[in-house]
């Protein structure tokens, strides 16, 4: 009762403060800096992290083994 209470007196606050602050998240993910901190922690991550950099690597050898395959000089 006490959300309900809370959503008919401020929901209209609520929603302005939500839409700002996912607004704001998202323009700091799409700078470089946010980026880079996204990734950092995504690595840190204990069971994604290393499922994320195994996919890294394999998608950059597969890159790798494609364009030496085409000829293309290292």
């Amino acid at each position: 009762m006490g959300a309900s209470d809370l959503i008919r007196s401020y929901g209209l606050l609520v929603a302005i403060g939500l839409g700002i602050g996912i607004y704001l998240i998202r323009t700091w993910l799409v700078s470089t800096a946010g980026r880079r901190a996204w990734e950092g922690l995504i690595l840190r991550l204990p069971i994604i992290g290393p499922l994320v950099a195994q996919y890294a690597m394999a998608r950059f050898c597969r890159m790798l083994g494609t364009l030496l395959a085409a000829g293309v000089p290292w």
